[in-house]
This record gives structure tokens, sequence and C-alpha cells, in this order.
């Protein structure tokens, strides 16, 4: 397969499981339940304030990576990089032949750009064209919560989680955090109580909670800054009824603001296509 598929295939986790997500919530009509917190309540607190103040969580960071994907039988892997820059920008480059960029996903907090260098393709839309992510509460801070291994909350424009608005439960060494006050979609955040570190993050619908919208999960940290970061993470969802699981292994990640935070496209070589057609290649190569 070629890397600019595998793009393809992985803007299909963000985007279909937004559009997923985003149904869910227009087909149910349930009230928000209220949650009670749960004894040892002290310990849970400061397990969730000492991972707060374990993450390393500034600046700018650029590591390369590889990336295994795995839809029904079949499994790929293929290099790339992976650069971020704080509340401002995710890029996402897989690379052919080991030395030629052949795709980029740029995530900013306005737009979604997806470029396939190697079809001379390109699309870029607006958050504020898509309803299926405005509708479910996703936006840039969303996708930087789960690349920098946060807690967070769907709608909430970068403001930082309180304890409070969250049901906290601890059992068998991990801590619980969920909330439900969105009136459809569920979150529940699993945290290693002995590490204090995040491990787990699912993205469910109310309907039918036993089977998440998004599987997000961290394998291991690595010290950046005497601070952890995320280093291997796999995610997974259900794309046409088949399932689509993406490992992402980030290879000595480092602290690096050398590197342009915006991609320019030469619209003379690239052609500009539609959602309607990016969403169609997925649905296609996921069959």
């Amino acid at each position: 397969m070629k890397p600019a598929k595998y793009l393809l295939l992985l803007a299909a986790i963000f985007l279909a499981t937004s559009c997923r997500t985003s149904r869910r919530a227009q087909e149910q009509d349930q009230k928000p339940e209220t949650g009670l917190v749960q004894e040892g309540e002290t310990r849970i607190d400061n397990i969730v304030k000492k991972n707060q103040a374990l993450r390393f969580n500034e600046g700018s960071i650029t590591s390369k990576i590889n990336l295994v994907l795995g839809s029904g039988e079949k499994t790929m892997s293929v290099g790339g990089n992976l650069r971020m820059k704080r509340n401002d920008v995710i890029q996402l480059s897989l690379v052919a032949f080991g030395i030629l960029e052949a795709g980029r996903m740029e995530l900013t907090k306005d737009y979604i750009l997806i470029l396939d260098r190697m079809g001379r393709k390109y699309i870029r839309v607006a958050y504020s064209d898509l309803d299926i992510l405005t509708k479910a509460g996703v936006d840039f801070y969303t996708f930087q919560s789960l690349f920098w291994g946060e807690v967070f909350l769907l709608g909430e424009n970068n403001g930082q989680p309180k304890d409070q608005q969250f049901e906290k439960s601890e059992q068998s060494g991990m801590v619980r955090l969920s909330n439900s006050e969105s009136e459809h979609i569920a979150l529940s955040f699993l945290m290693d109580a002995a590490s204090q570190m995040l491990r787990h993050t699912m993205v469910s619908s109310k309907k039918n909670p036993e089977k998440p919208l998004l599987n997000w999960q961290y394998l291991s940290y690595t010290t950046l800054d005497k601070k952890e970061f995320p280093s291997k993470m796999q995610f997974s969802f259900t794309l046409s009824k088949t399932p689509v699981t993406a490992t992402l292994t980030l290879n000595n990640p480092k602290k690096n603001t050398d590197w342009e935070t915006r991609t320019e496209v030469n619209t003379n070589r690239f052609k500009e296509v539609s959602l309607t057609e990016v969403l169609s290649m997925i649905m296609k190569l996921s069959q």
C-alpha cells in the first residue's frame, strides 16, 4: 500500500470517528447522568494532581515515527515524522522509501489539511465547515489532548477540566475518571495508580457504552525534559464494519523549534479535492 493511502486511513480515524460521534448525538435522546464521588476521593485526587505535574505539556516536539496500521487481516508499516507545537499545530508526515515525504496531515486550530504529495492532491477544510466535528464538540484541542496524553472534555476549547467534572473510582490498580455531562457521549479515562500516568481513553455512545467509538491506549512513555510524554500509542475504531487499528511509536522525541509550523501548498501543482471524495476513498480502502 502506498504511504499516501496510510495517511487516508489515519485521517479516517479522526474524520470517520467524529462522524460516528456526531451521528450518535443526533440519534439519541437521553438525559445526562449525575455522578457520585466514590470512596477514597482524597487518594484519587492526589493521583490526578500528580499526573498533571508529571506530564510534559509545553513547547514544541519533533520525533521520527513508525506507524503500523491494521485493517481486517492486513497489517502495514511505514515510517515518518511527527511535529507538534503546543496549542498551535500537529503535523504528521509519512515517508516513502525512507527519504521522500509521500503525504502529510496538518491539524491547526482553524483547519485540517491532508496533502498527498505522490498523487498531487490536497484537501484543506475549516472546522467551521465540518458539522460532523462541531456538533460532536471535537476541535484541535481534542486531538492535541489525545497525542499529548491528557484528560479532556469535548467542546472545552482548551479549557482545563476540573476534577469535580468527573466521577472517580479505583479498581485493580487503575483510577477511572468518567464524564457523562454530554447528553449522548460518555468519556472515560484510565490512569495507572502506581505511575500516575494515563493509560486509556475511551469515547463511547451512551446508547452502546460497551463498544467505544474510539479507543486510545498509551502503551509506554518516555522522559522529556524530566517529565513524561507518550512514546507509543495505539488507537482504534470501526470503519464500515471493519476494525481499524493504528500503533504509533515515537523514536527519540525531543524539544525542537527548528521547523515550519505551516504547510504551503502550491496550488499550481496540487489539485484540491472535496471532503466527499476523500471520505469515498477512505471507505474503499477499508473494504
